[in-house]
């Protein structure tokens, strides 16, 4: 019997809201999204925007909202994240 693991298992779609607190005021323009993929117990892949690296073809995204939003330190921004298998996205739900 093949033991189906994280590689061969089917994953589905998701959607989670999420409540993120502010804590700078200032404009917000979007969400940046970027990935870190464990390949294996000592290899590692992450491109987050504050690690500098050379241009590689996963770059991290930003995600811009319609209209920047102002945002005060201690409020909270509500937003709900998704995706299809094939693609992500996000909505602001509050602010």
């Amino acid at each position: 019997m093949l033991e189906r693991t994280s590689a061969t298992r089917k994953h589905t779609a998701e959607t989670k809201a999420i409540d993120i607190r502010v804590t700078s005021p200032g404009l917000c323009y979007g969400i940046i999204q970027w990935i870190r993929i464990e390949v294996a117990r000592d290899i590692r892949f992450e491109n987050h925007p504050s690690q500098r690296r050379p241009i590689a073809n996963w770059q991290n995204i930003v995600h811009r909202f319609d209209e920047p939003i102002d945002l005060a330190a201690g409020s909270v921004v509500s937003i709900t994240a998704a995706h299809n298998r094939q693609q992500p996205w996000f909505e602001l739900r509050s602010r």
